[in-house]
């Protein structure tokens, strides 16, 4: 049996969440992905994209999901392949939050009230300890 453990508007993001399962040896399924890929407001009506797991690996995929949202797996990433931590420029600090630019969040409203929604990645990054924003890149 199937147990849906995320459900994620953006399809993408949940195949690569499936990937990541994957690769830790837990067998995973995308649903309604192809729905949100052609018209994505109709993801909307299904409640998004679900990615399940066997009811056995509930548990142990949870927590591969708790460690990719943290950050965890990126630090070890960066640590595998000698790239430095991602910490804030000006204090250092390694406690930080993405930042999606004032004109998309205006774009995806004025898209919004014409029922034409889509997903916005971030663009920056803002620490959290001194409030310091850049953009990727920078």
């Amino acid at each position: 049996m199937l147990i849906t453990i995320g459900r994620y508007l953006n399809p993408w993001e949940a195949h690569v969440l499936r990937g990541r399962l994957e690769a830790e040896g837990i067998l995973a399924f995308v649903t309604n992905d192809a729905h949100a890929i052609a018209v994505f407001p109709l993801s909307y009506a299904f409640g998004g994209t679900a990615l399940q797991v066997p009811a056995s690996r509930v548990d142990e995929a949870r927590e591969i999901l708790r460690d990719c949202a943290s950050g965890a797996l990126e630090d070890d990433l960066r640590a595998e392949t000698g790239l430095a931590p991602l910490k804030c420029a000006r204090c250092g600090s390694a406690d930080l939050r993405d930042v999606v630019p004032v004109s998309q969040k205006v774009l995806v409203v004025m898209l919004a009230l014409w029922s034409a929604t889509f997903p916005t990645r971030a663009t920056g990054m803002r620490c959290n300890a001194c409030n310091h924003t850049w953009e990727f890149g920078d």
